[in-house]
């Protein structure tokens, strides 16, 4: 059964399915004070399961649990970035590539929504790829490098005076 609905205290409509007088099922939540939309499924009034949020400053699209980000996802901010891959308790967490508007990217492992740990590849707008740890969202240490010319090697993590991460071919 689909049935509109306002809830005044909760400054919102909803347009889905209903179960034990809760939306459940698949709906729309519309959020009236704030620029926020879901739509997909519902478990008792709580996202989980499918579903897509829109944010004020883009869009996630992928799985729930609980009202959280959990499983699977995809975000795409409106500025340009987008993360697709894992998430558990709202964050990235996981295997997931993110993406800049310039066409660099980060392929590799995340924690807490930061890059995080051994193998992640960061590869450049130009198909260079270097891969090696990051810790605290920051690569550290001595990374590898595959050039798209073919060329390989090893590259030193360095801060450029604007506080712009680089890496220094060292072979």
């Amino acid at each position: 059964m689909h049935i509109s609905d306002k809830y005044p205290t909760r400054q919102r409509t909803y347009d889905g399915d209903w179960k034990n007088g809760l939306p459940h099922g698949f709906g729309k939540l519309t959020f009236c004070e704030v620029d926020h939309a879901y739509e997909g499924e519902l478990r008792a009034d709580k996202k989980d399961g499918q579903g897509r949020y829109w944010y004020p400053d883009g869009v996630y699209d992928g799985e729930w649990k609980n009202e959280l980000r959990d499983g699977f996802g995809k975000f795409e901010w409106n500025i340009g970035h987008v993360y697709e891959g894992q998430w558990k308790n709202d964050m990235r967490t996981g295997h997931g590539r993110f993406t800049w508007p310039d066409g660099n990217f980060y392929e590799g492992p995340w924690l807490n929504n930061q890059r995080e740990g051994i193998g992640g590849v960061q590869t450049t707008s130009n198909g260079d790829k270097y891969t090696g740890t990051y810790e605290n969202d920051q690569p550290i240490g001595i990374h590898t490098y595959a050039a798209k010319n073919g060329e390989t090697g090893r590259a030193k993590v360095v801060t450029s005076l604007t506080g712009s991460i680089l890496f220094e071919k060292i072979e």
